[in-house]
């Protein structure tokens, strides 16, 4: 009896009127879980707020990113039909110069194409007529007439290809 009244006693010890169990013997009180649900509370509270920073940085951050892609579309834009324009007036300029070599006399078109760039010869010959760009070729060099062949062959291959 003496055993059961000393449990008693104990245990009465133990309790306490406004949190129940205390810390003593048994783990943390309630008051302690409080505290300790009280600072993770804080914790999250805080992350959420640093959360809610990182994400208002972001949305500004896309929406200048957002600015600067459509100014460089832009750009590109504006580029490509800048490219579109030259690439347009260099087609005639060379134009314009194959018909002036389609009009030159053979000998003299052979002379000054057998010095130019060996592009630029297989260029300006692949636009004339094949009459006139047989008879230049005849009059060229043996070796620059089978290099510029070369090179005109190059673009019927690729053209053959892409079919």
């Amino acid at each position: 009896m003496r055993l059961l009244a000393l449990n008693f006693v104990l245990i009465a010890g133990m309790l306490t009127p406004r949190t129940g169990w205390t810390n003593d013997k048994f783990g943390p009180s309630v008051s302690g879980f409080e505290a300790t649900l009280g600072e993770q509370a804080k914790s999250l509270n805080e992350k959420e707020e640093a959360l809610e920073k990182r994400k208002i940085l972001l949305d500004e951050k896309e929406k200048v990113l957002n600015q600067q892609i459509a100014r460089y579309e832009k750009v590109i834009e504006d580029l490509s039909a800048r490219l579109k324009k030259a690439r347009k007036y260099n087609e005639e300029q060379f134009g314009s110069l194959k018909k002036m070599y389609e009009k030159m006399d053979p000998k003299k078109a052979a002379v000054i194409l057998n010095d130019l760039d060996t592009d630029l010869a297989a260029g300006i010959l692949e636009g004339m007529r094949k009459e006139q760009a047989g008879e230049i070729l005849g009059k060229m060099t043996a070796l620059r007439a089978r290099r510029v062949t070369e090179r005109l062959s190059d673009g019927v291959m690729r053209n053959l290809s892409s079919k």
